[in-house]
């Protein structure tokens, strides 16, 4: 007849079902804190440390680890973009052309951009023969969606 005999070492102090417990409450929720945890350890019935949460998760992978922010764009691609949009004059495109090419002083506005539209829109598409049926299109730039521009 076989028998298992003791181990060696300490015995663990959480379970492999308590293990799995805590990995799959951290799995439903990546954002809980070991101090929940530890709560919820409690609500099971039994207490664990932090420490040992902190470890027993570790042993299954997961860590307290957060991306580091970054932004969006780099000074890189600002320095490209702003190139890009001193040599690009703002206007009117349609397959039959281009319209009235319209140069910009300073720093663009709401009322400045309707200003434009106002002088320059209709004249346009009256040069490319579009007649009163064509389709103006934006998109959601601030000065675009703004009151101002929609009147």
């Amino acid at each position: 007849m076989t028998r298992t005999l003791p181990r060696a070492g300490r015995l663990a102090k959480l379970s492999y079902r308590g293990r799995r417990a805590l990995v799959r409450e951290v799995k439903k929720n990546p954002k809980i804190t070991v101090a929940e945890l530890q709560r919820c350890s409690q609500e099971m019935g039994e207490s664990w440390r932090k420490s040992t949460i902190t470890a027993a998760l570790h042993q299954s992978g997961l860590y307290g680890r957060v991306a580091r922010r970054k932004p969006l764009l780099s000074a890189r691609h600002m320095k490209v973009h702003m190139e890009f949009a001193k040599k690009t004059p703002e206007g009117l495109q349609d397959a039959a052309g281009t319209g009235r090419l319209v140069a910009i002083e300073g720093k663009m506005n709401a009322a400045k951009y309707r200003d434009i539209l106002d002088e320059n829109l209709l004249q346009s598409a009256q040069d490319l023969r579009l007649g009163r049926r064509f389709t103006f299109q934006q998109d959601n730039d601030p000065k675009h969606t703004a009151k101002i521009t929609k009147e």
